[in-house]
Protein backbone atom coordinates (compact mmCIF):
# COMPACT_ATOMS: atom_id res chain seq x y z
CA UNK A 1 0.00 0.00 0.00
CA UNK A 2 1.01 3.57 -0.48
CA UNK A 3 1.10 6.56 1.50
CA UNK A 4 -1.92 7.88 0.29
CA UNK A 5 -3.72 6.75 3.27
CA UNK A 6 -2.08 9.49 5.47
CA UNK A 7 -2.96 11.95 3.16
CA UNK A 8 -7.08 11.80 2.70
CA UNK A 9 -7.67 9.77 6.25
CA UNK A 10 -10.86 11.24 7.66
CA UNK A 11 -9.98 12.64 11.11
CA UNK A 12 -12.80 13.14 14.24
CA UNK A 13 -14.69 10.13 15.52
CA UNK A 14 -17.14 9.24 13.59
CA UNK A 15 -17.20 5.74 12.39
CA UNK A 16 -19.18 6.27 9.10
CA UNK A 17 -16.43 8.53 7.94
CA UNK A 18 -13.91 6.04 8.30
CA UNK A 19 -16.14 3.08 6.83
CA UNK A 20 -16.54 5.26 3.84
CA UNK A 21 -12.48 5.99 3.91
CA UNK A 22 -11.66 2.31 4.37
CA UNK A 23 -14.28 0.74 1.46
CA UNK A 24 -12.14 2.63 -1.21
CA UNK A 25 -10.57 0.43 -1.95
CA UNK A 26 -12.93 -2.65 -1.89
CA UNK A 27 -15.99 -0.32 -3.22
CA UNK A 28 -16.71 -3.05 -6.13
CA UNK A 29 -16.60 -5.52 -3.47
CA UNK A 30 -18.73 -3.94 -0.84
CA UNK A 31 -21.69 -3.08 -4.09
CA UNK A 32 -21.45 -6.45 -5.58
CA UNK A 33 -21.57 -8.38 -1.42
CA UNK A 34 -24.73 -5.83 -0.58
CA UNK A 35 -26.12 -6.29 -4.35
CA UNK A 36 -25.78 -10.13 -3.56
CA UNK A 37 -27.19 -10.18 0.03
CA UNK A 38 -30.47 -8.12 -1.64
CA UNK A 39 -30.69 -10.64 -4.11
CA UNK A 40 -30.59 -13.40 -1.54
CA UNK A 41 -33.02 -12.07 0.45
CA UNK A 42 -35.55 -11.52 -2.22
CA UNK A 43 -35.02 -15.01 -3.33
CA UNK A 44 -35.57 -16.04 0.32
CA UNK A 45 -38.97 -13.89 0.29
CA UNK A 46 -40.20 -15.57 -2.99
CA UNK A 47 -39.87 -19.46 -1.91
CA UNK A 48 -42.05 -18.33 0.63
CA UNK A 49 -44.52 -16.91 -1.95
CA UNK A 50 -43.90 -20.19 -4.06
CA UNK A 51 -45.24 -22.26 -1.74
CA UNK A 52 -48.49 -20.20 -1.70
CA UNK A 53 -48.18 -21.07 -5.62
CA UNK A 54 -47.63 -24.77 -5.14
CA UNK A 55 -50.57 -25.09 -2.47
CA UNK A 56 -52.76 -23.15 -5.23
CA UNK A 57 -51.20 -25.45 -7.99
CA UNK A 58 -51.81 -28.63 -5.83
CA UNK A 59 -55.86 -27.54 -5.18
CA UNK A 60 -56.18 -27.35 -8.34
CA UNK A 61 -54.68 -30.94 -9.41
CA UNK A 62 -57.14 -32.34 -6.36
CA UNK A 63 -60.11 -30.54 -8.33
CA UNK A 64 -59.48 -30.37 -11.59
CA UNK A 65 -56.87 -32.69 -11.96
CA UNK A 66 -54.08 -30.29 -13.51
CA UNK A 67 -50.55 -31.56 -13.16
CA UNK A 68 -48.44 -28.90 -15.13
CA UNK A 69 -49.48 -26.50 -12.49
CA UNK A 70 -48.05 -28.32 -9.89
CA UNK A 71 -44.79 -29.66 -12.24
CA UNK A 72 -44.02 -25.49 -12.87
CA UNK A 73 -44.25 -24.13 -9.41
CA UNK A 74 -42.42 -26.69 -7.72
CA UNK A 75 -39.56 -26.54 -10.46
CA UNK A 76 -39.26 -22.81 -9.85
CA UNK A 77 -39.41 -23.14 -5.98
CA UNK A 78 -36.26 -25.42 -7.16
CA UNK A 79 -34.88 -22.71 -9.26
CA UNK A 80 -35.38 -19.79 -6.71
CA UNK A 81 -33.99 -21.96 -3.61
CA UNK A 82 -30.87 -23.11 -5.70
CA UNK A 83 -30.49 -19.16 -6.62
CA UNK A 84 -30.84 -18.36 -3.50
CA UNK A 85 -27.93 -19.99 -1.69
CA UNK A 86 -25.57 -19.39 -4.70
CA UNK A 87 -26.76 -15.74 -3.95
CA UNK A 88 -25.95 -16.22 -0.35
CA UNK A 89 -22.72 -17.63 -0.83
CA UNK A 90 -21.80 -15.36 -3.45
CA UNK A 91 -22.19 -12.74 -1.01
CA UNK A 92 -20.48 -14.41 2.21
CA UNK A 93 -17.01 -15.02 -0.57
CA UNK A 94 -17.64 -11.42 -2.01
CA UNK A 95 -18.43 -10.06 1.61
CA UNK A 96 -15.69 -11.97 3.30
CA UNK A 97 -13.25 -10.28 0.88
CA UNK A 98 -14.43 -6.55 1.75
CA UNK A 99 -14.94 -7.52 5.53
CA UNK A 100 -11.08 -8.56 6.08
CA UNK A 101 -9.76 -5.39 3.43
CA UNK A 102 -11.45 -2.95 5.51
CA UNK A 103 -9.71 -4.85 8.73
CA UNK A 104 -6.55 -4.55 7.27
CA UNK A 105 -6.73 -0.85 6.17
CA UNK A 106 -8.68 -0.21 9.49
CA UNK A 107 -5.09 -1.32 10.89
CA UNK A 108 -3.11 -0.14 8.26
CA UNK A 109 -4.08 4.01 7.85
CA UNK A 110 -4.30 3.73 11.89
CA UNK A 111 -0.97 2.49 12.07
CA UNK A 112 0.41 4.95 9.65
CA UNK A 113 -1.35 7.90 11.41
CA UNK A 114 0.02 6.81 15.19
CA UNK A 115 3.75 6.28 13.94
CA UNK A 116 3.99 9.82 12.50
CA UNK A 117 3.33 11.32 15.97
CA UNK A 118 6.06 12.48 18.11
CA UNK A 119 8.24 10.70 20.53
CA UNK A 120 6.53 12.83 23.41
CA UNK A 121 3.42 10.88 22.22
CA UNK A 122 4.75 7.59 22.57
CA UNK A 123 6.37 8.16 25.96
CA UNK A 124 3.03 9.44 27.51
CA UNK A 125 1.55 5.80 26.40
CA UNK A 126 1.87 2.25 26.67
CA UNK A 127 2.93 0.97 23.42
CA UNK A 128 0.35 -2.23 24.41
CA UNK A 129 -2.46 0.25 24.97
CA UNK A 130 -2.10 1.75 21.55
CA UNK A 131 -1.67 -1.68 19.72
CA UNK A 132 -4.97 -2.46 21.29
CA UNK A 133 -6.79 0.49 20.16
CA UNK A 134 -5.79 -0.16 16.67
CA UNK A 135 -6.90 -3.91 16.69
CA UNK A 136 -10.23 -2.78 18.24
CA UNK A 137 -11.13 -0.22 15.92
CA UNK A 138 -9.90 -2.41 12.60
CA UNK A 139 -12.57 -5.23 14.43
CA UNK A 140 -15.10 -2.94 14.78
CA UNK A 141 -14.70 -1.93 11.37
CA UNK A 142 -14.85 -5.55 9.98
CA UNK A 143 -18.34 -6.00 12.59
CA UNK A 144 -19.78 -3.03 11.20
CA UNK A 145 -19.34 -4.37 7.68
CA UNK A 146 -20.63 -7.61 8.66
CA UNK A 147 -23.49 -6.58 10.33
CA UNK A 148 -24.60 -3.70 7.55
CA UNK A 149 -24.64 -7.19 5.18
CA UNK A 150 -25.81 -9.59 7.31
CA UNK A 151 -28.47 -8.30 9.39
CA UNK A 152 -29.40 -4.67 8.34
CA UNK A 153 -29.73 -5.10 4.18
CA UNK A 154 -31.71 -8.90 4.58
CA UNK A 155 -33.75 -7.47 7.46
CA UNK A 156 -34.76 -4.38 5.26
CA UNK A 157 -35.19 -5.85 2.40
CA UNK A 158 -37.24 -8.86 3.89
CA UNK A 159 -39.75 -6.45 5.12
CA UNK A 160 -40.12 -4.72 2.46
CA UNK A 161 -40.53 -7.69 0.23
CA UNK A 162 -42.85 -9.42 2.94
CA UNK A 163 -45.13 -5.70 2.83
CA UNK A 164 -44.92 -6.03 -0.95
CA UNK A 165 -46.14 -10.14 -1.34
CA UNK A 166 -48.68 -9.18 1.12
CA UNK A 167 -50.06 -6.17 -1.12
CA UNK A 168 -49.86 -8.70 -3.86
CA UNK A 169 -51.57 -11.62 -2.32
CA UNK A 170 -54.21 -10.08 -0.12
CA UNK A 171 -54.26 -5.88 0.23
CA UNK A 172 -56.71 -5.39 2.24
CA UNK A 173 -54.57 -7.90 4.65
CA UNK A 174 -51.72 -6.20 3.92
CA UNK A 175 -53.50 -2.80 5.28
CA UNK A 176 -54.68 -4.82 8.49
CA UNK A 177 -51.13 -5.76 8.79
CA UNK A 178 -49.51 -1.92 8.58
CA UNK A 179 -52.41 -0.80 10.96
CA UNK A 180 -50.94 -3.44 13.33
CA UNK A 181 -47.33 -2.04 12.68
CA UNK A 182 -48.63 1.18 13.50
CA UNK A 183 -50.56 0.60 16.44
CA UNK A 184 -47.84 -1.48 18.02
CA UNK A 185 -45.49 1.46 17.64
CA UNK A 186 -47.50 3.66 19.04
Amino acid sequence: MQDMWREDMPYGTSPWKLLLFITRPYRAAAIGACLLVILGAIASVATTYMFKLITDAAHALIIGGQTSALWQTTLAYVLISFLSILFWRGSGFVGMYWSIGARSTTRYALSSYVIRHSHAYFTDRFAGSISSKITQAATSMKDIVESIMWNFIPFFVSVIGSFALAFHTSPPIAFIFLGLKKEIRG
